[in-house]
């Protein structure tokens, strides 16, 4: 079977899995929080700051949803 193929095959075995669901939805608002943040130009420091958390915290959190 061809790669392209087992991937779509694949893909479309867990397209309806709440966990698969849930863990887009959480991509999708962790893209939209970086997005907001570099268009109003607020550093994780900042949010950091403002929310009583670590920097490292933060970035923790973004990163892991990010890149899966």
């Amino acid at each position: 079977m061809e790669p392209n193929k087992w991937f779509t095959k694949q893909l479309d075995a867990y397209r309806n899995d709440v966990e698969y669901q849930t863990e887009l939805i959480q991509i999708e608002i962790m893209e939209q929080i970086v997005a907001a943040m570099k268009q109003k130009n607020i550093s994780r420091t900042k949010i950091s700051k403002k929310l009583g958390r670590s920097t490292a915290h933060k970035t923790k959190l973004l990163h892991e949803k990010s890149n899966g």
